[in-house]
């Protein structure tokens, strides 16, 4: 158990040497309202434009704001305890939340209250998988580097949301673990991203380059060192067009050649307008991350749906190899978001990073 648990420890510490740069871009809390008198509403009750959700079993419950205990203006729900409960995952999927015990609300893992969701309009959502695929045309004769990443701007969540991931690692059998992220960003300096594993609980909040990590299940402080990064956020790996000599077709996907070899090399599809794959060497590892996006007919059309990072990293610690029995180890990530949201009007106690 002990062996399990160091190699757990070792797989987990070899993802963090060799993660992507931390995004700026960070998660908030949300404010619940005290609204006696609204009736029971979905999560994805906001307008289509604002939101996308993946489809949800029928089979989940949701709670009235009657349900839950009152509190006072000055309290908060953490968006882990909030949004993440608004999506039910499958039984072979849900972390076990048995051993943990969250800080600020005993909320059903499972339900969430309308009073801590903002009020919208109501609309029918639209999940991207029901979409028919994309037409496309002819590759052009050239690709313009600098709509490459105008276009790839547009695939970043809005400034102030909110959203959840399902993130399952794997390392050659080693070890196997789910995780589920929630992030609450409110412009691209200030964040608060929640993650629940069957090892951790953890809250790291950023706010303007300053970054407080609190273990959730103790409320004790943990090193900054600790903070989690999100790998939802793309942008400290694609740089710029002027990092870019120029661009090549390979397999229906645009190749732009870096300038620097440290630079990481993008795949771009004309089609989707936007960055496929991207490849990257740093240290002793080297990364492809694979892209999807959710289609043009989807509430928030055009954002981050899944990654898929496939990472291998040479071993050279002789400790390292002997723990693993090889001289390398594969890393295997899957990401995908099952809601996102817009959101607005954060107070700035969520981001406090002094107490």
């Amino acid at each position: 158990m002990i062996k399990k648990f160091s190699i757990a420890c070792a797989v987990a510490s070899i993802i963090v040497a060799c993660g992507d740069t931390e995004s700026g871009t960070e998660a908030t809390d949300v404010i619940p309202e005290n609204n006696s008198s609204s009736s029971v509403e979905n999560f994805e009750s906001s307008s289509s434009e604002d939101s996308f959700e993946k489809p949800i079993s029928s089979s989940q419950s949701i709670l009235s704001s009657s349900d839950f205990p009152s509190s006072s203006s000055s309290e908060f729900l953490s968006s882990s305890e909030f949004l993440s409960s608004s999506v039910q995952s499958s039984s072979s999927e849900q972390i076990s939340s048995s051993t943990e015990q969250p800080m600020s609300s005993s909320i059903d893992e499972q339900n969430f209250s309308s009073s801590s969701v903002e009020s919208s309009s109501s609309s029918e959502e639209q999940s991207s998988s029901s979409i028919a695929p994309k037409i496309c045309g002819p590759d052009p004769a050239s690709l313009n580097l600098e709509e490459v990443f105008e276009n790839q701007k547009k695939a970043l969540f809005p400034d102030t949301c909110e959203y959840v991931m399902n993130i399952h690692v794997n390392s050659g059998g080693l070890i196997s673990m789910d995780l589920r992220t929630s992030v609450l960003t409110a412009g691209p300096t200030k964040s608060v991203m929640t993650t629940r594993s069957s090892l951790t609980n953890t809250q790291t909040v950023r706010n303007d380059g300053r970054v407080k990590v609190t273990d959730m299940r103790t409320g004790n402080r943990l090193p900054s060192s600790d903070a989690e990064t999100n790998l939802a956020d793309f942008t400290p790996l694609i740089g710029t067009a002027a990092d870019y000599s120029g661009a090549v077709l390979e397999d229906s996907l645009w190749k732009l050649i870096p300038i620097d070899e440290k630079t990481p090399t993008l795949y771009y599809s004309t089609c989707e307008e936007r960055v496929m794959k991207i490849f990257y060497v740093s240290g002793d590892s080297s990364t492809t991350n694979t892209y999807t996006y959710t289609d043009e007919f989807a509430g928030m059309s055009g954002v981050l749906k899944t990654m898929h990072l496939d990472r291998s990293v040479y071993l050279r610690d002789a400790s390292s190899r002997e723990l693993f029995k090889s001289d390398s180890i594969k890393v295997l990530i899957d990401l995908e978001v099952l809601v996102a949201k817009k959101r607005s009007a954060l107070p700035s106690a969520l981001f406090d990073v002094t107490r």
